[in-house]
C-alpha cells in the first residue's frame, strides 16, 4: 500500500515546477507584477499574505516542538528533523494528527478517554454529530441550520467532510462517514457552520458558490467556522454536550485544558 501511494502521488517538486508558471501567467494576464500580488487581490483580507508569514514566524517554534514530540513518539530519535511518511499520520494528506491523538496524549489523559467514550455512547457520528453541531450553532445565536440541509446529506461515505453547492440558495449538502471520533466530531462544527454561513449570505447577496473553491478566497469564511470546530472542545460546549462534565473539568481545569489544546493544535496546527 505505501509503495502504491508513493508511486501514485505527483513529486510535490514536479508539482509545483508545472503549477508556477500558469500562475506567473495568470498574474501577468490580470495586470499583476507577481504570484504575490495577484493571490493578496483574490483575497477578503488585505495584505493576508504577509500576515501569514508573520503568524508562520510566531507559530513555527511550536510546531517545530510539536513535530520533534510526534516523532519521537512515533519513530524514536532517530525520525526527528526528518520528514514523516504519511501514512503513520492516519491522514489523506497528512495535515490532520487527530487520528493518531491516543499515541501521542500523555499518559492517563482522563478527559481524553471519557469524551472518546460519551461519542461512542452517543454515537455522535453522522448525521447525529451533524445535529449536535447545529445546536451548538443555534447555541451562539447564528439560528438553526435548514432542516433539509442536514436530511439531504450523505452520511455513508468517506471522511474528511466534503460539501457540496448546487449553486442555488440554500441548496447544499455535505457528504461524509458515520465514523465516531474526537476529529470527526470537530470537523462537523466546522461543516455545519460552513453551511450557516452560506444560508446567511444568500439572504444578503447573490454569491452562491462555495468561497473556499472558489477563485476567490474569503478570510471570514475560513474564520468563522475554524472559530466554531474550536469552540466545540471548550469546557462548557462539552458540558452542555453532555460529553465532559463542568465539575469533573474544574477539579484540574489547567491539565485538561492543555490536553485540549494539543487536541486542537494536532488537527489544525499541521
Amino acid at each position: 500500500m505505501k509503495a502504491s501511494w508513493e508511486r501514485n502521488l505527483p513529486n510535490i517538486t514536479d508539482y509545483l515546477e508545472h503549477i508556477l508558471p500558469l500562475l506567473r501567467n495568470a498574474s501577468k494576464q490580470n495586470s499583476y507584477n507577481s504570484v504575490e500580488e495577484y493571490w493578496d487581490a483574490l483575497g477578503e483580507y488585505e495584505g493576508g499574505l504577509l500576515k501569514a508569514r508573520e503568524l508562520w514566524d510566531r507559530i513555527k517554534p511550536l510546531y517545530l516542538k510539536l513535530h520533534k514530540y510526534v516523532a519521537l513518539r512515533l519513530r524514536g530519535a532517530d525520525a526527528v528533523g526528518k520528514p514523516l511518511p504519511i501514512h503513520i499520520l492516519r491522514s489523506l494528506s497528512g495535515d490532520d494528527w487527530s487520528n493518531i491523538i491516543e499515541n501521542l496524549l500523555p499518559k492517563h489523559a482522563g478527559i481524553y478517554q471519557k469524551v472518546h467514550a460519551n461519542l461512542q455512547l452517543m454515537e455522535l457520528g453522522g448525521m447525529n454529530v451533524f445535529k449536535r453541531a447545529g445546536q451548538l450553532i443555534k447555541d451562539l445565536n447564528f439560528g438553526e441550520i435548514e432542516p433539509e440541509t442536514l436530511t439531504d446529506s450523505v452520511y455513508n461515505s468517506t471522511c474528511p467532510t466534503t460539501l457540496v453547492d448546487w449553486c442555488k440558495p440554500n441548496m447544499m449538502k455535505a457528504v461524509t462517514c458515520k465514523d465516531v471520533s474526537i476529529g470527526n466530531y470537530i470537523e462537523a462544527h466546522e461543516a455545519v457552520m460552513k453551511m450557516k454561513y452560506k444560508e446567511i449570505i444568500n439572504l444578503h447577496s447573490n454569491n452562491t458558490y462555495i468561497l473556499r473553491e472558489a477563485p476567490r478566497y474569503s478570510a471570514i469564511y475560513e474564520a468563522i467556522p475554524g472559530f466554531v470546530s474550536l469552540l466545540s472542545l471548550n469546557p462548557h460546549a462539552l458540558n452542555r454536550a453532555g460529553l465532559y462534565s463542568l465539575e469533573i473539568f474544574n477539579y484540574n481545569p489547567n491539565y485538561h485544558r492543555l490536553v485540549l489544546q494539543l487536541i486542537m493544535a494536532l488537527r489544525d496546527l499541521p
